[in-house]
């Protein structure tokens, strides 16, 4: 019988071909052959039958019969070949292994033969040869090309070429989050047990130039990663001499270490191997040592160990502690963001990653924070309360958006335990409550208390009280003859935080808002603050067990009792979640028969105003932000919006340092007629005066009806408490702009497409028609300045072999802003892998959105390398 990889291997040939020629001359298999059967294919034993009845049954055979032709005899000369015409037009089989092996491999040179003999043990397995057969063909002639394929199929890797190569196995390295080098890895285990591992250190050599007496892995990482490293800073003089021996050779060597490494980051599906393996071999080189005092300018182009971001922040956060701030700092951290240990569209899925990001978030913020300290290095001055209110709602707003910014960003590396941002920490609240909030209280004090300020007359020129809302804003768009308006109101929703929803909504291609400030009631306080947003003719304070306010004589103080209020001027009351919940065709049909419909949010006042939840009360204003950008994508997408109004009930004040005795308002006792004694309002009738707190009427302040309608308060002033029960970093309450600037945001949907945003658009400057060295420099050009209608962008950059990258591919992000086009110039060096480049063919430089994966420029251009590396 014959053995069953034979009828294979013969039945595997028959699918493409019909005629095949079996030589045996050894007579090996003539005892058994005849008892071959495979479907629709006959045998024909050619030494017993003459030629001409060969050639006559076939001839009457259905063309799609198949036939074996054995013998064992050699091959008769090409001139007494009766059966010359049917052997080339089939094919020679032969029973030898390596034969099969061949033919099941689709190789065609008989060179290869010997080859393969020598690498039996791995050809031994049948699985093993199905993954080699992935990548062979007949083209196949060298033992290299086998070689480098062999490794391809033990590594699994994706391509086989010596990058797809070396990823697979460095990267095997990581075995289940430890990286051990070498000895547990499965790859090169496999490696070695094949005796692959003489070809691997060959290619090695002729990939990146490394060569060593005793090469491991360990050692073969290191001089990558420290090539990569070496290249970037471009000066020898500079490398620490420690690292010299580890730098790979030539130039050619350094620049493909350079693109693969720099590729290893990019890929998604490696960079937590490179990751974790650049961590411990950083550690183990003590390159956080090594690195010194190495100037900013140096470290700036070097992204090859996380531990840099480190030196580069602490760089930036010394420039900060010490008052020499630097005019670039945005610009340093951007190019570090986009590179690779703080980039989030890239690697927001590493804990360590995310840390490196909030770090220069943080100094960012401190940054903007103390640069407009700059602008108001004299502290502040007001002549009247409506010079101060526009100067808040303008600029002065963003010390309590940039401040809020830095303690959230460094919150988010707190559990760490990272010192680098603990000094800066204690500098920034320095400066916000040892500087901007008593410069600033001090100066408000003088509009709002003094003869003629604004406690005497609770209006401001050209803002709307928080009472008139409705009858401002909602009635004038419903007489406007619009359908139905949209009211989305957030408590402690404070200005600062409006102003970046309103950047997130017009960073959008949908929405259009504008931001405008009203002046809130006072005391600045959730239920008096909710009832003023209400429609109403009279507002009015209630007496009883408990302190209600009420609006047309309906009780305010929840979401039932406002919708009955909304339902007498043909409105309706919704809490955010539930409206969401509801979906597109509930929602429609819950809005159907109302003019007006009320949302309310409420995340700010729920962390904030509580002990034990009051520090996360920054990460509650992120949150909203977000939930509240999701609520009007909701209304205007599934609800048929075409207007919608946000608003607060009132704002908030934080610090996050502990308080102290010092920012307590000393009252004596608690005052006769008192209804209601919070931290930063007491309410009450009768109450007098007290040069401790500033002190009105409901009725001045809020629009209640005199006399039983309203009320007396006393509220601290500056930003002290009255006392410090419960939680005292947030609180509100009194008559700060941080209180009583409420915002309003007017969002509606884009219509026009002159009002829609794009983004940037970048072209390369000059003509570079052919790339003659392995590095290449480029120069762009910004071709607009980004503004309200033009969004920046970020983009990946690289040169291409059709769509497989052929060079490192740095990101970087399009924002300039300035107009003349010199200030919108870019340069970028791209590094080329060495290989066999046809200098005919057309390659192309290519800019891709990182975002969206769109390519928004390709750009033929020829490749003449004057050294070239088979691999």
């Amino acid at each position: 019988m014959l053995n069953p990889k034979i009828t294979e291997a013969i039945a595997s040939q028959f699918n493409q071909e019909r005629f095949l020629f079996w030589c045996d001359t050894e007579q090996a298999y003539l005892q058994c052959v005849q008892a071959l059967t495979i479907a629709n294919v006959k045998l024909m034993m050619t030494d017993e039958l003459p030629a001409l009845a060969i050639k006559l049954e076939i001839a009457q055979a259905d063309p799609q019969q198949k036939f074996l032709f054995y013998s064992t005899k050699e091959q008769p000369n090409q001139k007494y070949d009766w059966l010359l015409s049917y052997r080339l037009k089939g094919k020679t089989f032969s029973a030898d292994q390596t034969q099969l092996l061949m033919d099941d491999l689709g190789l065609a040179s008989h060179t290869l033969r010997p080859h393969l003999k020598l690498r039996g043990k791995f050809l031994a397995a049948k699985d093993r040869v199905e993954r080699l057969k992935r990548w062979t063909n007949a083209s196949d002639t060298s033992p290299l090309e086998i070689d480098l394929k062999i490794l391809t199929a033990i590594s699994r890797a994706e391509q086989a070429e010596p990058f797809s190569i070396f990823n697979r196995v460095l990267t095997d390295m990581v075995q289940d989050d430890v990286v051990q080098f070498e000895s547990s890895s499965r790859i090169w285990s496999e490696v070695v047990q094949f005796q692959m591992d003489e070809f691997f250190w060959e290619l090695a050599q002729k990939t990146f130039g490394y060569q060593s007496e005793k090469p491991n892995l360990k050692n073969l990482m290191m001089c990558l990663l420290v090539s990569d490293m070496a290249s970037s800073i471009n000066q020898d003089s500079l490398i620490p001499q420690q690292l010299t021996h580890f730098v790979l050779g030539d130039s050619v060597a350094q620049a493909n270490a350079k693109v693969f490494v720099s590729r290893w980051r990019s890929d998604v599906t490696l960079m937590s191997a490179y990751i974790q393996i650049s961590q411990a071999l950083a550690e183990e080189m003590q390159i956080d040592k090594l690195l010194g005092e190495m100037p900013l300018e140096v470290l700036m182009p070097l992204h090859t160990f996380g531990v840099i971001e480190q030196h580069i922040l602490t760089g930036l956060k010394q420039k900060l502690l010490t008052g020499s701030l630097l005019t670039n700092v945005g610009e340093i951290i951007q190019v570090r963001r986009d590179g690779f240990w703080a980039n989030q569209r890239v690697t927001k899925d590493f804990e360590l990653t995310k840390a490196y990001a909030s770090c220069y978030d943080a100094i960012e913020a401190a940054y903007a924070f103390f640069n407009l300290k700059g602008q108001y290095i004299s502290g502040f001055s007001f002549a009247i309360a409506n010079e101060a209110l526009e100067a808040y709602k303008v600029s002065i707003f963003r010390f309590d958006q940039t401040y809020r910014h830095f303690h959230y960003a460094a919150s988010l590396v707190e559990h760490l335990g990272w010192g680098l941002l603990r000094d800066l920490v204690s500098h920034v609240e320095n400066a916000y409550s040892g500087w901007f909030i008593p410069q600033f209280s001090s100066a408000w004090d003088k509009v709002v208390d003094n003869k003629g300020g604004l406690l005497e007359k609770w209006q401001v020129d050209k803002w709307t009280n928080q009472y008139d809302f409705y009858k401002q804003h909602v009635q004038t768009l419903l007489d406007g003859n619009v359908k139905r308006v949209f009211v989305l109101i957030s408590d402690a929703f404070r200005f600062e935080a409006a102003e970046e929803l309103m950047q997130k909504l017009n960073a959008r291609n949908k929405f259009q808002a504008n931001i405008e400030a009203m002046l809130g009631v006072l005391p600045s306080y959730t239920s008096l603050g909710m009832a003023s947003l209400l429609p109403h003719q009279s507002l009015k304070y209630k007496r009883g067990q408990t302190l209600s306010v009420l609006a047309d004589n309906l009780p305010t103080s929840g979401l039932e009792q406002r919708a009955a209020v909304l339902a007498n001027y043909q409105g309706a009351a919704i809490k955010y979640e539930d409206l969401l919940d509801l979906g597109k065709d509930k929602g429609r049909e819950f809005v159907k028969p109302y003019q007006v419909v009320y949302i309310y949010h409420d995340r700010v006042d729920a962390i904030g105003d509580k002990q034990a939840t009051e520090t996360k009360t920054f990460e509650a204003v992120e949150q909203s932000i977000d939930e509240l950008a999701k609520v009007v994508g909701f209304v205007f997408g599934n609800l048929g919006a075409s207007n919608l109004l946000m608003t607060a009930d009132h704002g908030f004040m934080y610090q996050e340092s502990a308080l102290e005795t010092a920012d307590k308002s000393s009252l004596s006792e608690k005052p006769e007629g008192a209804y209601l004694t919070k931290k930063r309002y007491l309410i009450g009738d009768h109450l007098g005066e007290t040069p401790q707190a500033w002190c009105g009427s409901t009725h001045a302040t809020a629009g209640t009806e005199a006399g039983d309608g309203s009320l007396d308060f006393w509220v601290p002033k500056g930003a002290n408490r009255f006392h410090f029960t419960g939680g005292a970093r947030f609180v509100h309450g009194s008559a700060m702009p941080q209180e009583i600037v409420v915002p309003l945001l007017t969002i509606k949907q884009l219509e026009s497409a002159k009002n829609k945003t794009k983004y940037v658009d970048v072209a390369l400057l000059g003509s570079i028609a052919k790339i003659v060295n392995n590095v290449q420099r480029f120069e762009l050009i910004q071709t607009e300045a980004v503004s309200d209608n033009v969004l920046a962008r970020t983009v990946k950059v690289a040169i291409l072999d059709e769509h497989t990258a052929i060079s490192d591919e740095p990101v970087i992000t399009i924002d300039k802003t300035g107009e003349l086009l010199d200030e919108r110039k870019l340069s970028l060096i791209l590094t080329l892998k060495s290989g066999s480049y046809d200098r005919l063919k057309e390659y192309y430089f290519s800019i891709k959105d990182v975002d969206s994966g769109v390519e928004i420029l390709r750009q033929p251009i020829k490749v003449d390398l004057a050294f070239s590396n088979d691999f």
